[in-house]
Protein backbone atom coordinates (compact mmCIF):
# COMPACT_ATOMS: atom_id res chain seq x y z
CA UNK A 1 0.00 0.00 0.00
CA UNK A 2 1.32 3.90 -0.92
CA UNK A 3 0.06 6.54 0.57
CA UNK A 4 1.52 10.55 -0.74
CA UNK A 5 3.66 11.90 1.74
CA UNK A 6 4.67 14.81 0.07
CA UNK A 7 6.84 16.11 -2.83
CA UNK A 8 10.81 16.41 -3.12
CA UNK A 9 12.48 18.72 -5.61
CA UNK A 10 9.48 18.23 -7.78
CA UNK A 11 8.94 14.67 -7.12
CA UNK A 12 6.02 13.12 -5.03
CA UNK A 13 7.25 11.09 -2.23
CA UNK A 14 5.16 8.00 -0.51
CA UNK A 15 5.50 5.26 1.82
CA UNK A 16 4.88 2.52 1.56
CA UNK A 17 3.18 -0.25 4.06
CA UNK A 18 4.24 -3.95 4.27
CA UNK A 19 2.62 -6.34 6.68
CA UNK A 20 2.24 -9.84 8.27
CA UNK A 21 1.24 -11.53 10.62
CA UNK A 22 3.87 -10.40 12.97
CA UNK A 23 5.18 -6.90 11.49
CA UNK A 24 4.49 -3.87 9.35
CA UNK A 25 7.07 -1.46 8.34
CA UNK A 26 6.70 1.58 6.77
CA UNK A 27 9.58 2.31 3.75
CA UNK A 28 9.93 5.82 1.60
CA UNK A 29 10.96 6.32 -1.90
CA UNK A 30 13.18 9.09 -0.14
CA UNK A 31 16.38 8.17 1.21
CA UNK A 32 14.83 4.16 1.02
CA UNK A 33 13.59 5.21 4.49
CA UNK A 34 12.43 2.75 6.83
CA UNK A 35 10.18 4.79 8.67
CA UNK A 36 8.66 2.61 11.25
CA UNK A 37 9.04 -0.71 12.09
CA UNK A 38 5.76 -2.26 14.38
CA UNK A 39 6.83 -5.24 16.20
CA UNK A 40 3.12 -6.85 16.87
CA UNK A 41 4.28 -9.52 19.88
CA UNK A 42 6.15 -6.28 21.05
CA UNK A 43 2.98 -4.30 20.28
CA UNK A 44 6.36 -1.69 19.65
CA UNK A 45 7.25 0.47 16.99
CA UNK A 46 10.94 -0.01 17.59
CA UNK A 47 13.11 2.36 15.26
CA UNK A 48 12.92 6.19 15.75
CA UNK A 49 11.69 8.09 13.00
CA UNK A 50 9.78 11.16 12.42
CA UNK A 51 6.43 12.62 11.36
CA UNK A 52 7.08 14.32 8.38
CA UNK A 53 9.69 14.00 5.14
CA UNK A 54 10.60 17.70 5.81
CA UNK A 55 11.97 16.50 9.04
CA UNK A 56 13.88 13.82 6.95
CA UNK A 57 15.09 15.94 4.45
CA UNK A 58 16.80 18.35 7.41
CA UNK A 59 18.02 15.15 8.98
CA UNK A 60 21.53 14.98 9.70
CA UNK A 61 21.47 11.95 12.15
CA UNK A 62 20.47 9.45 9.28
CA UNK A 63 17.51 7.66 11.32
CA UNK A 64 15.95 4.93 8.98
CA UNK A 65 18.18 5.51 6.01
CA UNK A 66 19.89 3.21 3.07
CA UNK A 67 23.26 4.54 3.24
CA UNK A 68 25.58 4.37 -0.51
CA UNK A 69 27.53 4.46 -2.29
CA UNK A 70 29.93 3.52 0.78
CA UNK A 71 29.23 4.19 4.38
CA UNK A 72 31.10 5.56 7.11
CA UNK A 73 34.35 7.13 7.37
CA UNK A 74 37.10 7.52 4.44
CA UNK A 75 40.27 9.09 5.69
CA UNK A 76 40.20 12.74 4.39
CA UNK A 77 37.67 11.68 1.42
CA UNK A 78 40.93 10.06 -0.40
CA UNK A 79 41.39 6.91 -2.11
CA UNK A 80 43.19 4.95 -5.11
CA UNK A 81 41.39 2.87 -7.34
CA UNK A 82 43.28 0.93 -10.09
CA UNK A 83 46.27 3.83 -9.97
CA UNK A 84 43.62 6.61 -9.94
CA UNK A 85 43.17 8.71 -7.30
CA UNK A 86 39.72 10.41 -6.07
CA UNK A 87 39.12 13.16 -4.28
CA UNK A 88 35.35 13.02 -1.88
CA UNK A 89 33.83 15.75 -0.18
CA UNK A 90 34.31 15.98 3.21
CA UNK A 91 31.38 15.87 5.52
CA UNK A 92 32.72 14.65 8.77
CA UNK A 93 34.97 16.96 10.36
CA UNK A 94 38.21 16.24 7.91
CA UNK A 95 36.72 12.70 6.32
CA UNK A 96 34.02 11.50 3.77
CA UNK A 97 31.40 10.19 5.83
CA UNK A 98 28.04 7.67 4.68
CA UNK A 99 28.08 8.70 0.69
CA UNK A 100 28.81 12.24 0.57
CA UNK A 101 26.81 15.29 1.11
CA UNK A 102 23.83 13.89 -0.96
CA UNK A 103 24.20 10.27 -0.39
CA UNK A 104 21.80 7.76 -1.32
CA UNK A 105 19.95 8.97 2.18
CA UNK A 106 19.07 11.81 0.39
CA UNK A 107 18.01 10.94 -2.89
CA UNK A 108 14.92 9.65 -4.75
CA UNK A 109 14.34 5.67 -5.32
CA UNK A 110 11.99 3.94 -8.16
CA UNK A 111 9.81 1.34 -7.00
CA UNK A 112 10.54 -1.66 -8.93
CA UNK A 113 7.66 -4.08 -7.14
CA UNK A 114 6.07 -4.20 -4.43
CA UNK A 115 3.54 -6.38 -2.90
CA UNK A 116 1.76 -7.06 0.86
CA UNK A 117 5.02 -8.47 2.05
CA UNK A 118 7.68 -7.11 0.18
CA UNK A 119 9.04 -4.05 -1.94
CA UNK A 120 11.97 -3.55 -4.60
CA UNK A 121 13.69 0.11 -4.55
CA UNK A 122 16.22 1.12 -6.97
CA UNK A 123 18.65 4.05 -7.20
CA UNK A 124 20.88 5.00 -10.55
CA UNK A 125 24.10 7.16 -9.23
CA UNK A 126 25.43 8.23 -12.36
CA UNK A 127 29.48 8.15 -12.59
CA UNK A 128 31.24 10.79 -10.42
CA UNK A 129 28.30 11.64 -8.39
CA UNK A 130 29.70 12.63 -5.03
CA UNK A 131 32.90 12.01 -7.02
CA UNK A 132 33.00 8.27 -7.20
CA UNK A 133 33.45 6.42 -10.41
CA UNK A 134 31.22 4.31 -12.29
CA UNK A 135 27.55 4.05 -13.45
CA UNK A 136 26.35 1.77 -10.81
CA UNK A 137 22.81 0.58 -10.52
CA UNK A 138 21.74 -0.10 -6.97
CA UNK A 139 18.84 -1.74 -5.24
CA UNK A 140 17.36 -2.57 -1.95
CA UNK A 141 14.63 -5.38 -1.10
CA UNK A 142 12.82 -5.49 1.66
CA UNK A 143 10.59 -8.25 2.71
CA UNK A 144 8.98 -9.90 5.50
CA UNK A 145 9.55 -13.57 6.37
CA UNK A 146 7.65 -14.55 9.56
CA UNK A 147 9.32 -12.86 12.10
CA UNK A 148 12.28 -11.77 10.09
CA UNK A 149 12.65 -8.37 7.98
CA UNK A 150 15.12 -9.45 4.83
CA UNK A 151 17.20 -7.17 3.59
CA UNK A 152 19.13 -7.32 0.21
CA UNK A 153 21.76 -5.08 -1.53
CA UNK A 154 22.56 -5.09 -5.12
CA UNK A 155 25.31 -3.15 -6.80
CA UNK A 156 26.47 -3.39 -10.76
CA UNK A 157 28.42 -0.74 -12.02
CA UNK A 158 30.49 -0.45 -15.46
CA UNK A 159 33.56 0.50 -13.34
CA UNK A 160 35.46 -1.00 -10.11
CA UNK A 161 34.06 1.05 -7.48
CA UNK A 162 33.52 1.38 -3.99
CA UNK A 163 30.51 0.08 -2.59
CA UNK A 164 29.77 -0.88 1.03
CA UNK A 165 25.76 0.27 1.97
CA UNK A 166 23.92 -0.44 5.09
CA UNK A 167 20.89 0.78 6.83
CA UNK A 168 20.66 3.19 9.69
CA UNK A 169 17.85 2.50 11.64
CA UNK A 170 18.18 3.42 15.38
CA UNK A 171 16.81 0.09 17.39
CA UNK A 172 14.67 0.71 20.62
CA UNK A 173 13.02 -2.09 21.73
CA UNK A 174 11.66 -0.69 24.91
CA UNK A 175 8.68 1.87 26.35
CA UNK A 176 11.56 3.85 27.91
CA UNK A 177 13.43 7.00 25.95
CA UNK A 178 17.03 5.50 26.29
CA UNK A 179 18.51 2.19 25.45
CA UNK A 180 20.64 2.06 28.50
CA UNK A 181 18.44 -0.92 30.24
CA UNK A 182 18.95 -3.16 26.68
CA UNK A 183 21.35 -5.53 26.75
CA UNK A 184 24.02 -6.52 23.97
CA UNK A 185 25.49 -9.48 22.38
CA UNK A 186 28.17 -9.56 19.16
CA UNK A 187 29.57 -12.26 18.45
CA UNK A 188 33.33 -11.14 17.02
CA UNK A 189 36.85 -11.20 18.93
CA UNK A 190 38.30 -7.95 17.15
CA UNK A 191 37.02 -4.35 16.62
CA UNK A 192 37.96 -1.35 15.28
CA UNK A 193 39.91 1.71 17.23
CA UNK A 194 38.85 5.08 16.35
CA UNK A 195 40.96 8.48 16.79
CA UNK A 196 39.51 11.43 17.85
CA UNK A 197 37.45 11.97 14.42
CA UNK A 198 35.62 8.90 14.26
CA UNK A 199 37.61 7.28 12.24
CA UNK A 200 37.85 3.71 12.70
CA UNK A 201 41.80 2.12 12.33
CA UNK A 202 43.55 -0.50 11.04
CA UNK A 203 44.90 -3.30 12.33
CA UNK A 204 41.67 -4.41 14.70
CA UNK A 205 42.10 -5.03 18.40
CA UNK A 206 41.01 -8.09 20.64
CA UNK A 207 37.57 -7.23 22.23
CA UNK A 208 38.85 -7.01 25.80
CA UNK A 209 37.67 -5.95 28.74
CA UNK A 210 34.87 -3.18 28.33
CA UNK A 211 34.81 -4.08 24.32
CA UNK A 212 34.20 -7.44 25.20
CA UNK A 213 30.71 -7.98 24.09
CA UNK A 214 30.93 -12.08 23.85
CA UNK A 215 28.04 -12.70 26.42
CA UNK A 216 24.71 -9.83 26.95
CA UNK A 217 25.81 -6.87 28.52
CA UNK A 218 23.50 -4.45 30.32
CA UNK A 219 24.66 -1.23 27.69
CA UNK A 220 23.97 1.29 30.79
CA UNK A 221 26.26 -0.31 33.08
CA UNK A 222 29.39 -0.89 30.36
CA UNK A 223 28.95 2.65 29.01
CA UNK A 224 29.69 4.61 32.11
CA UNK A 225 32.88 2.51 32.57
CA UNK A 226 36.22 4.40 31.89
CA UNK A 227 37.28 3.08 28.86
CA UNK A 228 39.61 4.81 26.38
CA UNK A 229 37.67 3.75 23.05
CA UNK A 230 34.29 4.72 25.22
CA UNK A 231 35.58 8.25 26.19
CA UNK A 232 36.81 9.18 22.63
CA UNK A 233 33.48 8.10 20.46
CA UNK A 234 30.71 8.66 23.70
CA UNK A 235 29.79 5.52 23.94
CA UNK A 236 29.70 2.61 21.13
CA UNK A 237 30.53 3.68 17.53
CA UNK A 238 32.88 0.87 16.72
CA UNK A 239 33.04 -1.85 14.46
CA UNK A 240 32.89 -5.39 14.92
CA UNK A 241 34.53 -8.51 12.90
CA UNK A 242 32.25 -10.91 12.22
CA UNK A 243 33.24 -14.46 13.46
CA UNK A 244 32.45 -16.42 10.15
CA UNK A 245 32.28 -19.92 11.64
CA UNK A 246 30.17 -19.20 13.97
CA UNK A 247 26.37 -20.48 13.78
CA UNK A 248 25.56 -18.01 16.41
CA UNK A 249 23.70 -14.87 15.14
CA UNK A 250 25.70 -11.75 14.83
CA UNK A 251 24.06 -9.40 17.63
CA UNK A 252 21.77 -9.56 19.85
CA UNK A 253 19.97 -7.01 21.59
CA UNK A 254 17.47 -7.40 23.96
CA UNK A 255 15.00 -5.96 26.48
CA UNK A 256 13.05 -7.88 29.04
CA UNK A 257 11.67 -10.28 27.14
CA UNK A 258 12.06 -8.79 23.44
CA UNK A 259 15.23 -9.82 21.31
CA UNK A 260 16.40 -8.23 17.89
CA UNK A 261 18.91 -10.67 16.13
CA UNK A 262 21.26 -9.80 13.66
CA UNK A 263 22.70 -12.07 10.94
CA UNK A 264 24.31 -10.92 7.60
CA UNK A 265 26.57 -11.82 4.67
CA UNK A 266 28.75 -8.72 5.13
CA UNK A 267 31.81 -9.07 7.37
CA UNK A 268 30.81 -6.84 10.32
CA UNK A 269 29.14 -4.53 11.83
CA UNK A 270 29.42 -0.71 13.08
CA UNK A 271 27.56 -0.38 15.92
CA UNK A 272 26.55 3.11 17.14
CA UNK A 273 24.85 3.90 20.51
CA UNK A 274 23.23 7.15 19.78
CA UNK A 275 26.12 9.03 20.88
CA UNK A 276 24.81 12.22 18.96
CA UNK A 277 21.23 12.23 18.98
CA UNK A 278 20.08 15.81 20.52
CA UNK A 279 15.94 15.66 20.54
CA UNK A 280 16.51 18.05 17.38
CA UNK A 281 14.45 17.50 15.54
CA UNK A 282 11.59 15.48 17.52
CA UNK A 283 10.53 12.40 16.71
CA UNK A 284 7.30 10.25 16.21
CA UNK A 285 4.56 10.60 17.87
CA UNK A 286 6.46 13.70 20.17
CA UNK A 287 9.59 10.98 21.13
CA UNK A 288 12.60 12.10 22.27
CA UNK A 289 14.94 11.01 19.88
CA UNK A 290 17.48 11.96 23.11
CA UNK A 291 21.04 11.16 23.59
CA UNK A 292 21.53 7.36 23.65
CA UNK A 293 17.31 6.98 22.37
CA UNK A 294 18.71 4.41 20.19
CA UNK A 295 21.67 2.32 18.06
CA UNK A 296 22.48 1.07 15.11
CA UNK A 297 23.25 -2.23 13.78
CA UNK A 298 25.15 -1.10 10.65
CA UNK A 299 26.35 -4.72 8.74
CA UNK A 300 29.11 -3.39 6.12
CA UNK A 301 32.23 -4.54 5.55
CA UNK A 302 35.53 -2.87 7.39
CA UNK A 303 35.10 0.73 7.66
CA UNK A 304 38.11 3.02 5.32
CA UNK A 305 39.36 -0.19 3.73
CA UNK A 306 40.34 1.56 0.57
CA UNK A 307 43.13 2.80 2.55
CA UNK A 308 43.96 0.24 4.65
CA UNK A 309 44.88 -3.21 4.70
CA UNK A 310 41.29 -5.03 5.79
CA UNK A 311 40.00 -7.23 3.33
CA UNK A 312 37.92 -8.21 1.98
CA UNK A 313 37.46 -4.39 0.69
CA UNK A 314 33.55 -3.39 -0.24
CA UNK A 315 34.73 -2.78 -3.91
CA UNK A 316 32.42 -3.70 -6.43
CA UNK A 317 34.30 -4.96 -9.91
CA UNK A 318 33.35 -4.27 -13.05
CA UNK A 319 30.08 -5.52 -14.25
CA UNK A 320 30.07 -8.04 -11.89
CA UNK A 321 26.73 -7.50 -9.17
CA UNK A 322 27.55 -7.69 -5.89
CA UNK A 323 24.67 -8.90 -3.11
CA UNK A 324 24.73 -8.23 0.65
CA UNK A 325 22.36 -9.79 2.96
CA UNK A 326 21.22 -8.59 6.56
CA UNK A 327 18.51 -9.86 8.46
CA UNK A 328 16.57 -8.22 11.47
CA UNK A 329 14.87 -11.61 13.25
CA UNK A 330 12.39 -10.27 16.40
CA UNK A 331 11.15 -12.68 19.31
CA UNK A 332 9.60 -12.71 22.48
CA UNK A 333 10.80 -14.72 24.50
CA UNK A 334 8.33 -17.55 26.95
CA UNK A 335 9.31 -19.78 29.20
CA UNK A 336 9.40 -22.37 26.61
CA UNK A 337 12.16 -20.71 24.15
CA UNK A 338 13.95 -18.59 26.74
CA UNK A 339 17.13 -20.96 27.63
Amino acid sequence: MKTIWGTFEGREIGIYTLENEHLRLEISDFGAIIRSLFVKSFQKDVVLGYDTLADYVRDTKYLGATIGRCTNRIEKGRFILNGKPFQLALNNGPNHLHGGILGFDKRVFDVLRQDETSIILRYFSADLEENYPGNLDFSLSVKLAGNRVELEYRGLCDQDSPFNPTQHSYFNLSDEDTIHNHSLRIDADFFAPVDPDGLSLYPPLPCLDAMDFKSPVPLGKRLIQDEPQFNLAKGLDHHFIRDLQSPKPFVELTYLDRCLCVSTSSPGAHVYSGNYLDSSPIGKAGFNNGFRSGICIETQFYPNSLNNDAMPKGIVKAFEPMVLHTAWEFIRFTEENHE
